[in-house]
């Protein structure tokens, strides 16, 4: 009842239409929102400065969840005007790509040329960014544990570590300086290979239900959008049902954004350009595109987890050589990230009652919330995505 409350509250922040107001409906709510903290994106003002927004070097591009640079932060520290700037910190996720290139930086030939990425790295390093390869271990050990190349891979973590003990002098140095690695660096990086190796396991990293939950919508999404035989907001409703009935569970950002691409809202069709019925190997992309979905999810987990307490905000962002993550955000934004004991919570331009107007399935959502968590830990989410994938093989033959 609290969390439902607290996102109430939260969207008549939102909504409010000037920035005085919603600070002043957050002063008038401090008892509730004691513990929150939340990131208003899209103002005309930000409480930090303006060089915090997304970065594009070369290929490689630097992404937030929105553009922090206009970007205003309510929590106990700012509940008095004048508003002082907020103490802020950032940290970057390195996805599969960016983190396979920093192994070939430091252990290269001694000379790196891809475009833009020494920038890139003088970049995070100049404005203080903290950097994770959680991404990278995450996805890695899911999809490969049972095949990795231990050499490779460790290289990968140890790249990580030199990135972290290195210099802005020695990563602008023209060529390669690679710090010195003593023995507790390399201990640490044995511990994460062996964490990779138990991936499945390791409950930090206990993340396979919800790859499997976006894979499924995903699969059913494109198998409603291939079926002409029924209406575009059928095939919404028929989406909602088969979540909340089939799989046990309500993520509303993955399910509206599956809509739009079911109605073919123009914001989603970039992200969804690939989920067609002639493309090659669709499965592969469709489980690619699942893990663009899922990093924002984990980015978001991560953010919620590290704002926990304290003073400072963590602000986190994503680093990629294509456009792919940047389009999953675009294809819905998000206009507000409320965290609360560790829990985060987002207010995206577009909810379900944007996309759906069945006043019984609105309710169904509302009030089988218990039975759903009861459900789904019964539920076997491998099995009915390989039925899904089944039934797309028989379609696209």
């Amino acid at each position: 009842m609290e969390n439902l409350l607290i996102r109430g509250i939260a969207k008549s922040i939102c909504d409010a239409s000037s920035l005085t107001e919603k600070h002043e409906i957050f002063r008038s709510n401090r008892g509730v929102l004691a513990n929150c903290r939340i990131l208003l994106f899209g103002q005309e003002i930000a409480n930090f400065p303006e060089d915090w927004c997304n970065q594009k070097f070369g290929k490689y591009s630097l992404y937030g969840l929105a553009d922090y640079s206009k970007t205003f932060i309510l929590d106990k520290n700012v509940l008095d005007m004048p508003i002082n700037p907020v103490v802020v910190s950032r940290c970057v996720n390195f996805d599969l790509n960016i983190s396979s290139y920093l192994r070939k930086y430091y252990y290269g030939n001694n000379s790196f040329e891809e475009e833009g990425f020494k920038e890139l790295l003088i970049y995070l390093k100049e404005k203080g960014f903290q950097t994770t390869i959680q991404a990278y271990l995450f996805e890695r050990g899911y999809n490969n544990v049972d095949r990795l190349d231990e050499k490779v891979t460790m290289e990968i973590i140890l790249s990580d570590i030199m990135f972290e003990k290195s210099t802005i002098e020695d990563l602008k140095h023209e060529k390669v300086k690679k710090p010195f690695l003593n023995r507790k660096d390399e201990m640490f990086a044995k511990e994460r290979f062996f964490q990779l190796l138990n991936i499945n396991r390791i409950e930090s990293f206990n993340k396979p239900a919800k790859y499997l939950l976006i894979y499924c919508l995903l699969l059913k999404a494109f198998l409603l959008k291939c079926n002409g035989e029924i209406s575009q907001s059928n095939k919404v409703n028929q989406l909602i049902l088969f979540a909340l009935d089939n799989l046990s569970c309500y993520m509303e950002r993955e399910i509206v954004m599956c809509a739009l691409y079911l109605i073919n809202d123009s914001n989603a069709l970039p992200f969804f350009r690939k989920m067609q019925p002639k493309v090659n190997n669709i499965i592969k992309e469709i489980k690619n595109m699942t893990w663009d979905i899922l990093h924002i999810r984990l980015m978001e987990d991560e953010m919620a987890i590290r704002n926990e307490g304290g003073d400072f905000t963590f602000l986190h962002y994503f680093v990629s050589r294509d456009d792919r993550f940047m389009n999953a955000l675009k294809a819905n934004p998000v206009k507000s990230f409320i965290m609360i004991n560790g829990r985060g919570f987002i207010i995206c331009d577009k909810n379900v009652t944007d996309i759906c107007q069945d006043k019984l399935l609105l309710a169904k959502i509302k009030n089988e919330g218990q039975q759903r968590y009861d459900k789904c830990q019964n539920l076997n989410y491998k099995i009915i995505s390989e039925k899904l994938e089944q039934e797309l093989r028989r379609f696209v033959g």
